[in-house]
């Protein structure tokens, strides 16, 4: 009981005069380090037990964390400062075939924009490795402008790693469909490169009801729908979506720098290809998640 007594006695004083001062961990899961992100306020987190310059040796890696700025250090050395409140970036170690990876991703609060990607530490100074804003950021996929220009922010992050695979999650505010999320994507690593699979991932929508409050399981479409046999596939699945007729989303995959979503509607199951126009029918409000 003197043990318990004087540990509670030291806490309360080193919280007097310290003041209460978080100490964030570093977790390791599946291949990937998650380091101080955005709901930090202030604080300090560091890695020291992979390789992040490619010199065979681990690195130390750490997020200082204040109410004005976040930097990044690799071994003591300042890489990389973010000031104010504007930008928000979070921090993960990525590691794939024996190599690790620094993913950052970075939200602009009054400028609405975001970026993501994986970075090398070389010469002290961030080389980017895979930029994920050829997937995403406001030109989703590149070629079609499927993005639309609300408050939210597209983001692209690294869930897990297994093999040569990263499994990402994005996260995309459509013209089509409005806001959801792809979860699962697959990002192959070989020969150097990151090649993103055709394979599909799940779908998690992320609009809620405004009347009732709760979130969207179908959707009601505001014209006739083209459907396909499959993603990528020019064969029509042998029926439309009628206008007024409504449909679950289930999975989306992404070919050929298009995004494909697999629905189901009335006990048929096909693809539809996202494109510029809105396509359903929606009285909701983002609900972050």
């Amino acid at each position: 009981m003197k043990k318990i007594w004087y540990a509670l006695m030291l806490s309360l004083i080193l919280t007097a005069v310290l003041g209460a001062v978080p100490v964030f961990a570093a977790s390791a899961k599946s291949g990937v380090v998650s380091m101080c992100d955005e709901s930090v306020d202030f604080g300090s987190d560091t890695y020291d037990k992979l390789d992040i310059t490619g010199d065979a040796a681990p690195d130390t890696v750490a997020v200082d964390v204040t109410e004005a700025s976040r930097v990044l250090k690799v071994n003591g050395q300042a890489v990389k400062t973010w000031k104010g409140t504007s930008e928000i970036p979070s921090f993960k170690l990525v590691t794939v075939a024996g190599k690790t990876f620094l993913e950052v991703t970075e939200e602009n609060v009054s400028k609405k924009t975001s970026s993501c990607g994986l970075y090398l530490i070389s010469g002290g100074k961030l080389k980017k490795a895979f930029d994920y804003a050829a997937l995403v950021n406001k030109k989703l996929l590149v070629k079609g402008k499927f993005v639309s220009d609300g408050d939210n922010f597209d983001m692209i992050t690294v869930d897990k790693v297994k093999g040569n695979t990263l499994f990402l999650t994005a996260s995309l505010s459509t013209k089509s469909l409005g806001y959801f999320k792809i979860q699962n994507l697959k990002l192959k690593y070989s020969g150097g490169k990151f090649k993103l699979a055709a394979a599909a991932g799940k779908t998690k929508c992320l609009l809620m009801d405004m009347k009732t409050g709760k979130q969207f399981k179908s959707f009601t479409a505001k014209k006739a729908l083209t459907v396909y046999k499959k993603a990528g596939s020019k064969k029509k699945a042998g029926f439309k979506i009628a206008a007024n007729k409504t449909f679950e989303m289930k999975k989306a995959a992404v070919v050929k720098k298009n995004i494909y979503v697999q629905i189901r509607s009335a006990g048929k199951t096909g693809w539809l290809k996202l494109d510029k126009s809105n396509m359903v029918k929606m009285g909701g409000i983002l609900m972050w998640g």
